[in-house]
Order: C-alpha cells, then sequence, then structure tokens
C-alpha cells in the first residue's frame, strides 16, 4: 500500500511542499485581486440590499409634522394696540365736540359785541336827535325872549331828562341780552362738559369690551394651538413607535428568511438566485487569476489568504482548488 508521507506531515503540522514557494513577485498581484473580490462582494450585498424596501428607508426618523406657532399679539400688545386706536378716535371725537363748542361760544360772543355796538350806535343816535331837537326846542324859547327864563331852564332839563331815559333803556336792554346771551353759554359750556364726560365714559366701556374680546380670542387661539401641538407630539411618539416596530419585525423577518437561506445552502453546499451569479463570477474570476501562475503558486497563494478567499467565495473555494488541482491542505492532488 503507497502512503503519501507528504501529506501525512502535513495533517501534522509539517511543511507542504509548497512551504519554499517564494511568492513575492505575485504579492502585489494577489492583493490587486483580493481588492477585486472584495468590490464584487460589497456590490453584491448593495444589490441585495437594494432588492429589499427597507422601512427605514421608507419612514423617516422623524414624520415631519408641522408644528404650529402663536405669532399674534401678546396680551400687553393687545392691550397698548388697542389703548391708541381708541385713544385716538376718542381724541378725533373730542376734537370735534370741541369744535362745535367753540363754534357756538364764538357765536354768542359775536352776538354780544355785535349788540354792544348796536346799544353804543342807538345811544349815540339818541344823543344826536336830542341834542338836535334841544338846540332847536330853546333856540324857539330864546326867540321869544325867554332865554333866561325858568322855561329855557326847564326845556333844557327835559331834554337832558329823555335822553337819560333812553340811554337807560338802552342800556337796560342791553345788559339783559348779553345776560340771556350769557346764560346761554354758560348751558353750552356745561353741555359741552356733560358731552366731554359721556363720551370718554362710553369710550372707556367700549375699550374695556374691546380689550376682553381680543384678549379672550388670543387665550382661544393659544389654547388650540397648544392642543394641536400637544396632538401633534402623541402623533410624532406613535409614528416613533410604529417605526420602530415595523424595522424590528422587518429585521426579524430578514433574519429568518436569510437564516433559512443559509441552511439551505450549508445544505446544497451552493448558492441561488442573484448569490449564486455573484459567487459563480467570483469563482470564474479566481481560477482565471490563479491559473495564469505554476500550481506551487497557486496553491500557496491560495493557502495564505485562504480566510480572506473563504469570505469572498463561500462554498465555491474548494470548486476552485479542484479546478486548480489543488486539495484542501494546499498539496497537488497528484502528490
Amino acid at each position: 500500500m503507497y502512503v503519501n508521507f507528504e501529506k501525512l506531515n502535513h495533517l501534522f503540522g509539517g511543511n507542504t511542499r509548497y512551504d519554499d514557494v517564494d511568492t513575492t513577485p505575485y504579492e502585489s498581484a494577489q492583493k490587486e485581486f483580493l481588492e477585486y473580490l472584495k468590490k464584487a462582494d460589497e456590490e453584491y450585498r448593495r444589490q441585495e440590499k437594494e432588492a429589499y424596501e427597507f422601512v427605514e428607508d421608507v419612514m423617516p426618523a422623524e414624520p415631519g409634522y408641522e408644528y404650529l406657532q402663536y405669532d399674534g399679539p401678546s396680551a400687553e400688545q393687545i392691550t397698548a394696540d388697542t389703548t391708541r386706536a381708541y385713544s385716538q378716535a376718542l381724541e378725533q371725537e373730542s376734537n370735534a365736540l370741541l369744535a362745535e363748542y367753540e363754534q357756538d361760544r364764538r357765536a354768542g360772543e359775536q352776538k354780544k359785541s355785535a349788540l354792544t355796538r348796536q346799544a353804543a350806535g342807538e345811544a349815540a343816535q339818541a344823543e344826536e336827535k336830542n341834542r338836535e331837537e334841544k338846540r332847536g326846542t330853546l333856540s324857539d324859547v330864546a326867540a321869544n325872549g325867554m332865554g333866561r327864563s325858568s322855561v329855557y331852564e326847564l326845556a333844557g332839563r327835559a331834554f337832558d331828562e329823555q335822553l337819560e331815559r333812553e340811554k337807560s333803556g338802552i342800556a337796560g336792554q342791553l345788559e339783559a341780552d348779553v345776560a340771556e346771551i350769557d346764560g346761554a353759554l354758560a348751558q353750552l359750556q356745561k353741555d359741552h362738559e356733560r358731552a366731554e364726560s359721556e363720551l370718554n365714559a362710553e369710550y372707556a366701556l367700549e375699550l374695556a369690551a374691546e380689550i376682553d374680546k381680543l384678549q379672550q380670542e388670543r387665550r382661544k387661539e393659544e389654547e388650540r394651538i397648544k392642543k394641536y401641538n400637544n396632538d401633534t407630539a402623541r402623533r410624532t411618539l406613535d409614528y416613533k413607535d410604529d417605526r420602530r416596530k415595523a424595522i424590528v419585525k422587518q429585521l426579524e423577518e430578514i433574519y429568518e428568511a436569510e437564516y433559512e437561506r443559509a441552511q439551505q445552502e450549508a445544505v446544497a453546499k451552493d448558492y441561488t438566485g442573484a448569490k449564486r451569479e455573484s459567487y459563480q463570477d467570483r469563482l470564474q474570476a479566481a481560477i482565471d487569476f490563479y491559473s495564469q501562475y505554476p500550481t506551487a503558486v497557486a496553491g500557496r497563494l491560495i493557502g495564505d489568504n485562504e480566510t480572506a478567499l473563504e469570505r469572498y467565495l463561500g462554498y465555491y473555494l474548494p470548486r476552485l482548488k479542484k479546478e486548480l488541482g489543488i486539495d484542501d491542505m494546499g498539496v497537488s492532488d497528484d502528490l
């Protein structure tokens, strides 16, 4: 019976016949080839990942719900703005009342001035008339030779008294007319002051009511926004929880599918679908690469890079060795 002592020596830790092969000239090409296999593996895994519609890609981490923000006036601003607006309106109406009052008051003053001028004119006319009549009468009395008599004196006194009565009547009428106008002006001032007071009170009530209404609207809007944002926050938490559950469920499904596929591959020592195509392409590339070297060189290169090749070729590594005539111990089958 023939015993291959070289293989036995390898099994028990001895050196194979490839141990002395110098692969230094080929290490650069070997490194480039392993990089090629790495990229091929990465490309396959990328395509395999793209075949899945991952939950984290479909459902973003944040749902993007819009939160509302109250951008209306503050309570202080509402009070200030409303007060300013009502103050301006009040000032306009107050000015209108004052203008009307001043117009009526000036009319009364002007009427008083006119009556005073009229009375002065009437008094002057009475004096002129009295003077003319007195002169004529006294001339007639003197012409009749009574210039030094008591008649002349009595006649002159009569005209003087008549003038005083007329002037007194004019002054009395003027005083009465002025008093009536002053009374009207006093009442006009009272009416104006009352109207101004009522206007201020009316505006104060309207201002308070308007501010209260606007403040209620502000509070209502703030409560609406707060409720909406709280609901949105709850919706966001629900969304994140649903997303987390969906991710976990999908990962469990992927794991189960991968585990089942790995079990099937382990039994068949082969792959299926796109994975099989990728590994077959890598196997063929490995055959093409190592076939260009002598068997000893290929065996040493494969033995030195066993771990990396097993990662990239998987179940097809033994096929590579078989194709190249190298057994699992890096020894040629013909030994």
